[in-house]
């Protein structure tokens, strides 16, 4: 049997990458579920979106997934699911949010972050929702500012290309691949960077702006 750490290695590291080496477009990113959609989280690493995934799953939403998830039916209504159901958060974070939660163990040796037990959607119920809005995590900021920016069709083009997985970055048809993906994703889901204190006391005020921004998107 093989440890939770390799586990872990496996559903995090190797899986999202063969996915996306067979044709699959897998992106680094964290998923939600409301209603009958979905939003998704993007951002680099340190920058907040399993904490973000948490506060909307400890807010009533549907967590998804926090770290890869795969994006379908590119060219009509992009579709997403998570690769594997996961929560993974640093320890203050699991204070500030989940005091109650079950650790499963660390992610990895290096890293303080704990897998979280936490109640999922079953695949039957949210196997494959349909993207409302990506939402991509910039820089904190200092001073009480929670920025909302619309990002262009090249932007986020860009920031979906960055975030894809990939087995072997050099092999030039995958990569060409990804990028059609990604302009095709960028072309029919409205994407946004947004920018905010990194206090936990503010994230209902960061969830409430994403929600909002995604009902103005819907049409009147």
């Amino acid at each position: 049997m093989l440890s939770p750490i390799i586990n872990q290695f496996l559903a995090d590291l190797v899986f999202p990458r063969l996915l996306s080496h067979t044709g699959s477009f897998v992106v680094h990113a964290g998923g939600v579920g409301f209603g009958d959609a979905a939003i998704m989280l993007l951002g680099n690493s340190g920058r907040g979106k399993s904490t973000l995934a948490a506060s909307f799953a400890r807010a009533g939403l549907t967590l998804l997934g926090d770290d890869a998830m795969i994006v379908t039916s590119l060219d009509a209504t992009p579709r997403v699911c998570s690769v594997y159901p996961s929560l993974r958060l640093f320890p203050d974070s699991i204070e500030a949010l989940m005091p109650d939660a079950v650790t499963a163990g660390p992610v990895a040796r290096h890293s303080t972050k704990q897998r979280i037990d936490v109640v999922v959607a079953q695949k039957s119920d949210y196997w494959s929702l349909p993207v409302r809005g990506i939402f991509s995590i910039g820089e904190p900021v200092n001073d009480g500012r929670i920025d909302l920016r619309r990002l262009t069709v090249a932007e986020a083009c860009m920031a979906f290309v960055e975030n894809s997985f990939a087995l072997d970055p050099s092999d030039t048809a995958r990569a060409r691949e990804r990028l059609v993906n990604a302009s095709a994703l960028a072309r029919e889901v409205p994407a946004f960077e947004i920018s905010y204190p990194r206090d936990y006391a503010r994230l209902p005020e960061v969830r409430q702006a994403i929600l909002e921004q995604v009902a103005a998107l819907e049409p009147a």
